[in-house]
């Protein structure tokens, strides 16, 4: 992870971003954890990569990178797409 956030620079921001997700999804939503049949810490990283790598030059901190995935990720079509890194594939 440190390579990656390295490559995206922006003063730490995948760092930030993920401990802001992380953080909300934890306390706010307990929505994170695979040992309790939730989100894995792994996808939420896949996930955030994803929103930074489509739309770099709109986010200049974490709280933009928060409105962001929930804007793309609450209007997105789970049941007929997959997640990469990089865009979703039809399923």
């Amino acid at each position: 992870m440190n390579h990656v956030a390295h490559k995206v620079a922006k003063g730490d921001l995948l760092k930030k971003s993920i401990i802001l997700l992380k953080a909300w999804f934890t306390y706010e939503s307990s929505f994170l954890g695979s040992y309790a049949s939730c989100m894995a810490t792994y996808a939420l990283y896949v996930l955030v990569i994803f929103i930074i790598n489509n739309h770099y030059e709109d986010l200049k901190n974490p709280l933009d990178v928060f409105r962001a995935f929930f804007k793309y990720w609450g209007a997105f079509d789970w049941n007929n797409n997959i997640v990469t890194l990089y865009a979703p594939v039809k399923a």
